[in-house]
């Protein structure tokens, strides 16, 4: 009865859901700037969708208007789903560029029910042309797509995502010594990603090939894949097997699990900037991952991992074999990746980064509200 019970009480909702328009029907939307103690000098906003929070989303996008224009509000989203008529990654459908409409997939996250993509498209740019936003984006590749939708802000900048280099850090015990391992009977392939099983974003069918694939190769040595963020039964093919660990919310519990791990697979078909990424390069693990997204901003192509075509499931088993079999070229790369995360990725530099703009923004906001 609840979509009946839906319908009553929120007569718009219905008829956006009915006509495949997003959902922005959220009035507390508008009082954001009253939530906290005194009224925020800066709106700082991140992903403003997520049918994983609530059925069709949580916040109104129309709200962006009066809010920009009583405080300076930066966008930093996630993903390109602002320049899109639904979807959080287009994959590769050029659609977004022209006004979307025709839509080849309403089934990707955010899915609607019906074609309702121009539309949405339209509703969001005309939203953008009244606002005066800031735009914060992880990658220098979602930059580029906001560059080319036209869109204009009151000011850009590629700030990158950062993690906590004390936390995810390599194996060390006291002295700077080597932890013993806690899995000593097989080397570990780590694969990391939230519902790894049906996010069509995570590639799991790729990694349950490059298993089968690796286990056809007669490893000298026992492989277990090791896929967090999922349930599911176990499969062993040969001395290759493929299991999986529930969602992981302790950071020291996840850091242990990187350190025990021998290389991290992320074949990702979508991707923006990923932190699992960061968190392995900075607990000392060479990476394969596919060249989506911003993922080559991260990973520096043989020298702290492998970067493979998505889809090459071939390729990719080729990479992790080579990892496994050379402990060397693993330790190389592993410690490149964590000097790379040292330079350039640490949580850190991405704190500072924000707080300067912070500054610089109010030095110039201030003075256009006093006038």
């Amino acid at each position: 009865m609840q979509p009946f019970f839906d319908t009553l009480a929120f007569p718009q909702f219905a008829w956006d859901l009915a006509w495949g328009h997003e959902d922005f029907s959220y009035p507390s939307s508008q009082r954001i700037l009253g939530l906290g103690p005194r009224p925020p000098k800066i709106l700082h906003l991140h992903n403003l969708h997520g049918q994983w929070v609530r059925r069709e989303g949580f916040f109104d996008l129309r709200a962006l208007i009066e809010l920009s224009r009583k405080v300076p509000t930066i966008l930093a989203p996630h993903d390109p789903w602002l320049l899109t008529g639904h979807c959080a990654h287009p994959m590769g459908c050029p659609r977004w560029r022209i006004g979307c409409g025709q839509c080849p997939d309403l089934g990707i996250y955010p899915t609607i029910r019906r074609d309702g993509t121009a539309y949405n498209w339209r509703r969001k740019r005309a939203i953008f042309q009244r606002a005066q936003l800031y735009l914060a984006t992880p990658s220098q590749w979602l930059m580029d797509m906001f560059e080319e939708s036209g869109i204009r802000f009151m000011d850009r900048r590629v700030i990158r995502n950062g993690v906590d280099v004390n936390c995810f850090c390599p194996n060390r015990g006291a002295g700077g010594r080597e932890t013993p391992r806690l899995d000593l009977e097989s080397k570990v392939v780590l694969v990391v990603a939230n519902h790894l099983q049906s996010n069509p974003w995570k590639g799991f069918d790729w990694v349950r090939e490059t298993a089968l694939r690796l286990s056809n190769r007669r490893m000298p040595f026992p492989v277990n894949f090791v896929c967090v963020g999922d349930e599911g039964n176990s499969e062993r093919w040969g001395n290759v097997r493929l299991s999986f660990v529930p969602m992981v919310h302790d950071r020291e519990t996840m850091a242990r699990i990187y350190q025990e791990s021998d290389v991290l697979l992320h074949p990702s078909r979508a991707d923006t900037f990923p932190l699992v990424v960061l968190e392995g390069m900075s607990s000392g693990l060479p990476v394969v991952a596919t060249e989506v997204g911003g993922i080559p901003e991260q990973i520096e192509d043989q020298a702290s991992g492998f970067l493979v075509r998505p889809g090459d499931v071939e390729a990719m088993t080729d990479r992790v074999q080579a990892i496994l079999m050379q402990p060397l070229l693993g330790k190389a790369m592993g410690s490149r990746g964590r000097e790379i995360v040292m330079e350039r990725f640490s949580l850190e530099r991405q704190i500072e980064a924000y707080l300067e703009w912070y500054q610089v923004i109010l030095r110039e906001h201030v003075p256009h509200l006093e006038r």
